[in-house]
């Protein structure tokens, strides 16, 4: 590892309207020490030209073309594989970065001895104008210990301890962690990550811009999702299930919860067959973890009982 060196990942598809901008925010970040890692995944449009024009200009660049699509959770493996810094980040192609993002990060990790340094982010449409980030000095941090930092992965929102793009990493805690085959691959990446997360410091400032698009990986499309998030939720509880008991039965209950809800989602965005394979797939863990769901408190053992008996009332009370 390259002493002050940061690596940051970025995979590259169907892109050639955004990276651009994305990769003119990484060029000028005000911390220069970078090693910028773009995967070209067999893009289809001039994706790949446009990162290999700006290898052309700026030295810290590396472009590596894929010969075939293989996909998010692959292409990040390759970035990881050909990092050389002592710290990690990633970011998405369609998205951009402040000036001061990865020093700020970096900052943040060095000043309070942390494994991980995270910001905030500003969300925006496709389309819409794309919002001026502003960095203010002296908004608030949040430094937490290892439990207080997996707590994050039972918020009812989980986005941001999920996603790849809001975080800088010490290399040594990603060293033998790779992308898993999953269709939520970020949330459990970052679930095995935080096994080695011992302190973790947070940021109010919001120094990433994030482009909502309906064509994305992450957009919304008709194709029916339920079973793979759901595996994806289940393999989270299961990478961090052995922490600590109170929070492997805390976890347990929130994730059975989480699937009752998106079975309560599914007929609605994608018919009777996908509910009644949800409802087959909560049904077995239910079965399986009925032991632990006996002690959890009644208000829990009611909604999840009423899905896995009830379902017809359920996903009503759901969607009321």
């Amino acid at each position: 590892m390259e002493k002050g060196l940061i690596s940051i990942i970025v995979p590259a598809h169907n892109v050639e309207k955004y990276i651009d901008k994305s990769l003119r925010s990484l060029t000028n970040q005000t911390y220069r020490n970078l090693q910028i890692i773009v995967i070209d995944d067999n893009s289809p449009d001039r994706a790949g030209e446009i990162a290999d024009e700006w290898a052309g200009r700026d030295s810290r660049i590396t472009v590596v073309h894929n010969e075939k699509n293989m996909g998010h959770s692959t292409v990040r493996n390759v970035g990881l594989d050909l990092a050389k810094g002592e710290y990690i980040g990633f970011t998405d192609p369609d998205d951009y970065v402040h000036p001061q993002m990865f020093e700020r990060l970096l900052e943040l990790l060095k000043e309070n001895d942390a494994d991980i340094s995270l910001c905030l982010e500003q969300t925006f449409e496709d389309g819409e104008e794309e919002p001026e980030l502003v960095y203010e000095p002296g908004k608030d941090i949040h430094i937490e210990s290892h439990a207080e930092y997996i707590e994050h992965f039972m918020d009812s929102f989980t986005g941001p301890i999920g996603w790849s793009w809001n975080k800088l990493y010490k290399a040594e805690v990603l060293k033998s962690i790779r992308y898993r085959n999953y269709k939520l691959e970020d949330i459990i990446f970052h679930a095995e990550a935080a096994k080695g997360i011992k302190k973790a410091v947070w940021t109010d400032d919001r120094l990433y811009a994030y482009r909502i698009r309906t064509d994305s990986i992450t957009g919304a499309g008709k194709t029916d999702i339920t079973i793979p998030a759901s595996e994806s939720f289940w393999a989270t509880y299961e990478m961090l299930k052995s922490d600590e008991k109170d929070y492997a039965d805390r976890f347990l209950i929130f994730t059975l919860g989480k699937i009752a809800n998106i079975y309560a989602q599914s007929k609605r965005r994608y018919g009777r067959d996908s509910a009644n394979k949800m409802h087959e797939y909560y049904s077995v863990k239910y079965r399986e973890n009925i032991e632990a769901i006996k002690c959890a408190p009644i208000k829990d053992r009611f909604k999840l009982f009423l899905a896995r008996y009830f379902g017809a009332v359920y996903c009503l009370m759901a969607h009321g």
